[in-house]
């Protein structure tokens, strides 16, 4: 009876164990990828196919229905912009909104980097007094270089915070000065002192009375490729 007891409470120990086990696989698994329905997966596969044979406005205006459908992997907006760019109608916006989306899931891949190099080929180092003198203007993509004075946390589901930065080179602490406000994306959380370097539109004034008052404000696609 001794020997009974002990063989049922090992299968129950062992029992347990497998079910913990199970539960923690679970638990930790990685949450599925979203599905799609067989009609947005249908049109994507046949604006790829489009890419791939180099009939590029065919490939953006699928693209461009498979979006109204609702399309949400990076890497297929990654190939809209270059469909529209490779069909000689570029459309920054597009470029911006994807290298964004690129940055959240696959910050070191090839098609982030190049995005990146593009935006910033077009974007024109930050001109503090250009602002002011009208050569820096609303929709005006630049390169703002940096150190954060102040954070405004985002919500968790936007996954992006106002910063204030600090614009004018000291020698002291990096940057002092000719603050503008950023609309950043949360890539990193980001704390007083930091160092940014933003690929960045200009969207005008706007009111921040913890940062001053009414300050140029912009909207950051994401950071700046390194120098070199």
């Amino acid at each position: 009876m001794g020997r009974r007891a002990a063989s049922i409470l090992w299968i129950v120990t062992a029992l347990l164990a497998v079910s913990t086990i199970v539960l923690l696989v679970v638990d930790f698994a990685p949450d599925p990828k979203p599905t799609i329905s067989p009609d947005l997966a249908a049109t994507i596969s046949k604006a790829a196919t489009y890419f791939d044979f180099e009939h590029y406005q065919r490939a953006a205006d699928t693209y461009r229905t498979a979006i109204a459908a609702g399309m949400d992997d990076p890497h297929e907006w990654f190939r809209y912009a270059r469909a529209l760019e490779l069909a000689g109608n570029p459309d920054l916006a597009v470029t911006f909104q994807t290298y964004t989306r690129l940055l959240f899931v696959s910050p070191d891949h090839e098609h982030t980097r190049l995005l990146a190099s593009s935006l910033a080929a077009r974007a024109q180092p930050f001109d503090y007094r250009g602002v002011a003198a009208g050569s820096v203007t609303r929709g005006d993509l630049v390169r703002i270089d940096g150190t954060v004075s102040m954070v405004v946390w985002g919500t968790v589901s936007a996954q992006r915070d106002t910063v204030v930065v600090e614009t004018r080179p000291d020698r002291w602490v990096g940057h002092l000065g000719d603050r503008v406000v950023v609309d950043m994306p949360r890539l990193r959380r980001l704390r007083n002192g930091d160092g940014v370097s933003v690929i960045a539109r200009y969207d005008g004034s706007c009111d921040l009375p913890a940062a001053g008052g009414t300050l140029p404000c912009f909207t950051a696609a994401g950071p700046a490729p390194a120098d070199g």
